[in-house]
């Protein structure tokens, strides 16, 4: 199975930025294959989530990706993690929440995981929300807008 896991990450490398998965079959589907594949447990909850325009799904995606990266990083593999996307009055929103360490809240600029999640939803004129606390675990929200032309 870790061979197995293993060849499945090259594959995730090798097709560069765009996973096939997110591109074939978009979010959810993406977020259910990272799912099986990060050790700390993942709730995920779609509601009313259908295909996007790429840029915004792959947003959501690795916006997603990044703050589960830094929940298991910080929070180890018993870190409780739940993902929350919902497509709310012409916006896609997601949240990741967890329940490790936390942060100091004046410290929500530091990292370039966090960085990056600003640069996606910025670069689609959204909107993006750090809650965090020591001992109190950490939520990443963001909203991007779905412009109707």
């Amino acid at each position: 199975e870790s061979v197995e896991d293993a060849i499945d990450e090259l594959r995730d490398v090798a097709h560069g930025l765009y996973p096939p998965v997110l591109g074939d079959y978009g979010v959810v589907a993406a977020l259910e294959h990272t799912r099986r594949r990060v050790i700390a447990p993942i709730t995920l909850r779609a509601t009313e989530i259908t295909r996007y325009p790429g840029e915004v799904e792959s947003a959501v995606y690795y916006c997603c990706l990044e703050a589960i990266q830094n929940a298991t990083k910080h929070g180890g593999p018993n870190v409780k993690i739940s993902i929350t996307l919902l497509d709310d009055a012409g916006a896609l929103r997601f949240e990741v929440t967890d329940d490790g360490a936390g942060f100091l809240g004046g410290d929500t600029h530091g990292g370039t995981g966090l960085q990056n999640i600003r640069d996606r939803v910025g670069a689609l004129d959204g909107r993006v929300s750090i809650v965090t606390a020591v001992g109190q675990g950490t939520t990443v929200a963001g909203t991007i807008p779905l412009h109707v032309e």
